[in-house]
């Protein structure tokens, strides 16, 4: 009698990661991460036990950068720990420079972006709800309130406020 049994097949598993251009998050502080657990081997049904959530789902989102651990078990009490990292970009920063209008008259104001960092690359820029380029100056404007509006390619959104004061051009 010829009476072999096969065997499962060790129980392994990988994950799917959210990916926001690289990072596990869209933006710095998101909480749009998700990770989506792939078992193999071993013999179904699988349960998940995750050291974050309370869900016994394979799949859980709506999480932030950080370590993640799940532990999969399948029928015969056989198990697997996975860990997992998601990722976040660096916080969005903005450097500008403002000359104020000066005695020359008062549409002589100048907005530049000096410099952008963080977030994922490439960045658009508006200026009181106008398209501006980094580093090329926004010449002829008069006193006010400047809005800028920087986005990042996840759509990652910081909001910088400058004010430029005209020059008292004494009557003579």
């Amino acid at each position: 009698i010829n009476d072999f049994v096969p065997q499962p097949s060790k129980l392994e598993s990988m994950a799917s990661v959210s990916s926001y251009h690289s990072f596990g998050v869209s933006c710095r502080d998101g909480e749009d991460g998700y990770i989506k657990i792939i078992p193999n081997g071993g013999v179904s049904p699988y349960t998940y036990a995750h050291d974050f959530s309370t869900s016994k789902m394979d799949s859980v989102g709506m999480l932030r950068a950080g370590t993640y651990s799940t532990t999969i078990s399948d029928v015969n009490g056989c198990k697997t720990t996975l860990v997992n990292t998601i990722t976040e970009p660096e916080k969005l920063s903005v450097s500008t420079i403002i000359i104020d209008p000066g005695c020359d008259g008062p549409t002589t104001g100048e907005y530049t972006i000096a410099s952008a960092t963080g977030g994922t690359l490439p960045y658009t820029y508006t200026l009181n709800n106008e398209d501006i380029e980094a580093k090329v100056p926004k010449k002829s404007l008069a006193e006010g309130i400047y809005t800028l509006k920087l986005v990042d390619a996840n759509g990652c959104e910081l909001i910088a406020r400058d004010t430029l004061v005209a020059a008292i051009i004494p009557k003579i």
